[in-house]
Order: C-alpha cells, then structure tokens, then sequence
C-alpha cells in the first residue's frame, strides 16, 4: 500500500490549491515549500524491503513532475557547489517508462547527463561522457526499463490511489528488446491480479478518480534546467 509523500506533486498541488489562501502562491514560493518538506530526507532511515519506495507516485503525470523537479535541484546543487569550489560532478538519470509501442535498444534510450561546468570546457572529458553514457545505456538503463513492470505489479493501491491508463498498460505488458518477438498485451493471470471487484482495474475502491492533466511536459535539458519550476508550478495549477 502506498502512503504519499508531504513533498510530492499531489500534496503541493494540494497546498497550492488551499482555497482559504487569499492568492495562489507564486513558483518561487511553491519551490521553498516543497524543499522544506524533502529537507533532510536522504538522512531519515527507511527499513522498507520493496524494489518501489511505499511513496512512489502512481500517477505518471506526478512522476513527471517529480523527475522534473528533481533534475533541477541537482542541476542547481551542482552548478552551485562547482563554482563556489570547483568541485567535478557527473551524473545520471534515466526513467523507467518507455514507449511499448517501440521496441527497447540502448541507442535510443534517453540519458540525463547532469555535469558541473568543468566538463563542457574540456574536449577529453566530453568524450569520456560520451562513452560513460554509453555505459549507462547499455549497463544500467536497459534492465531498470525492462525490470519495470515487475516492480509496478508489486503495488498494491491504497484508499484514494489510482493508477493511470499510461502506468496500467505498462502492468499489462512487457517490454519488448529490438529483434526480440512481441509479447501479448495481457494475460488472463494480469488481468486478475489488477482486478477490484469494481469493474476498473485502475482505480483504488475508496474513491471516483479524478480527471487526468492533459499538460505537456517538457523534457529536461541537461545542466539546463533552470525552466522546470515554471513548468512544474503550471502543472500544479492546472491538475
């Protein structure tokens, strides 16, 4: 069962929303309020054994949102922490949602490659990104894609959860690598296993779901990624 996060999009969304507010609060103010309540987090325990965090979000637009806004407070720490002591970073992030539509080769996985401000001023250590990414491809980003699925299916959506058509379909069906033979969309075993008795294998029994955000997102740019917030604040807004 999940329980969800004081910092997630939902709650903030929630907060930003608050109707006894005599305005609602500008981007600036919705980022402080968000790093408040994450403040620390990497420093609390979590005795929790599943492969998925209990505060993983279940919806995909949320998740967005989150890898989002995320991206960017790296981007931020990093770009900071170079210039005030000239201190190398690089790094790495990749989601775990693919097109089924497509099938997996590392090629077109997308990485996030978030550097400090030494790296693009060197020729020798863009090239050695280059092949890091290679790397990350190959080596990490492919079985975290392919393992997906197996880690959705071990959710169990609690009271007022749902779980969007997009992170449904990826329940039902697996990943398909270039060159591999295509795999059902959904077996009668999936189908009982994301059952509730309510006719909508979606959608958690305590309450209607709401109607999903249809604002686009756009995809993160790197070092650059000062824009998100704004993006992040509007999605907030219009969900």
């Amino acid at each position: 069962m999940n329980s969800r996060a004081p910092y997630s999009p939902s709650a903030i969304r929630q907060w930003a929303q608050d109707p006894t507010c005599e305005s609602q609060p500008l981007c600036k103010d919705i980022d402080c309020e968000r790093y408040s309540r994450q403040h620390g987090i990497s420093r609390t325990s979590d005795s929790t054994t599943r492969t998925l965090h209990p505060q993983f979000c279940l919806d995909v637009q949320d998740r967005m949102l989150a890898w989002h806004e995320g991206v960017s407070d790296v981007c931020d720490a990093v770009v900071g922490m170079s210039r005030l002591s000239d201190v190398l970073f690089v790094g790495f992030a990749v989601r775990p949602e693919w097109d089924l539509n497509e099938p997996l080769h590392w090629s077109n996985i997308h990485v996030e490659t978030i550097v400090s401000e030494q790296v693009p001023q060197s020729s020798s250590m863009h090239n050695a990104l280059d092949l890091l990414t290679t790397t990350v491809q190959k080596e990490i980003a492919v079985p975290h894609i392919m393992g997906y699925r197996a880690r959705l299916n071990e959710i169990t959506p609690g009271a007022g959860y749902v779980i969007d058509v997009t992170t449904h379909q990826i329940r039902l069906q697996d990943v398909v690598l270039a060159g591999a033979p295509s795999q059902p969309i959904a077996t009668p075993r999936d189908s009982e296993l994301l059952g509730n008795g309510t006719g909508n294998p979606w959608v958690s029994t305590s309450i209607p779901a709401p109607v999903p955000a249809t604002y686009p997102h756009p995809r993160p740019k790197g070092m650059l990624g000062y824009g998100f917030r704004r993006g992040y604040a509007k999605g907030i807004m219009d969900k």
